[in-house]
């Protein structure tokens, strides 16, 4: 398994494969979706750098432009942090991060219109992130308060992420520049605990050109950051077309 973990984290997303977009997301032969724990989810380069980039050490892999934002790059992926590094925001990378971007990744591929793609509003209800990470906030005052502080940290950086992207999909080459994770977030003006987000179209556009997977809903409530971090991997491996592919 150590040897395994690193090979995982750097597998190439870089796949042409357009049977996989019409049959679906199958493993061995077996129809993921049939699992009431797996949901759809378009994925990319950009995306998955995003997720890769929650779980940097090192300071070294954190650049910093004059300004005070940050860039982490990948093969063919830049990722931008506006103005991360300032002290009075106090931003942190985390794999919250990550997880929420699983999350909203999953409830925009069930309503993106892939030929003709507009912005998308998501209404995020805490009590309901939490309980789809695992987390139970609803007993004791203070875990609710710590998770919401964490929530809107993470949130707080996907709004101020944008993407720089050269990458092929589905056998078109895709360059894109700054385009934005999230348009805006604000609290529901109806609903408690509720914040609503609307997706950036620009990104939302890269995204439908992206490839469709399973993902595994449980992934979310693994709660050490490298264990999450290898089954996001693993999870795209084993759900990925070209794996399927006897040799």
């Amino acid at each position: 398994m150590g040897e395994l973990l690193p090979d995982l984290l750097d597998l190439d997303l870089d796949r042409k494969d357009s049977l996989y977009i019409k049959e679906g997301p199958k493993e061995a032969g077996k129809d993921l979706l049939k699992d009431s724990s797996y949901r759809y989810m378009l994925q990319g380069k950009g995306t998955e750098a995003i997720i890769k980039a929650t779980a940097t050490r090192s300071k070294k892999e954190i650049q910093q432009y004059h300004t005070g934002s940050a860039y982490i790059d990948f093969e063919g992926v830049r990722v931008n942090i506006d103005d991360y590094f300032l002290p009075k925001l106090n931003l942190k990378l985390t794999p919250l991060t990550s997880k929420l971007l699983q999350l909203m990744l999953v409830d925009a591929t069930q309503l993106l219109n892939r030929n003709a793609v507009t912005e998308i509003a998501l209404r995020l209800n805490l009590a309901e992130v939490a309980s789809d990470l695992g987390r139970n906030i609803e007993k004791r005052k203070q875990a609710k308060y710590t998770f919401k502080k964490e929530f809107f940290n993470a949130l707080e950086v996907l709004s101020r992420i944008n993407l720089h992207v050269e990458e092929e999909l589905n056998g078109k080459p895709i360059k894109i520049g700054k385009a934005h994770l999230l348009s805006s977030f604000m609290p529901s003006k109806t609903e408690k605990d509720t914040t609503e987000v609307i997706l950036g179209l620009e990104f939302l556009k890269y995204l439908s050109n992206g490839y469709l997977k399973s993902f595994d809903m449980n992934i979310l409530k693994i709660s050490d950051p490298s264990s999450h971090q290898f089954h996001t991997a693993y999870n795209n491996y084993v759900t990925m077309g070209n794996n399927l592919i006897a040799t």
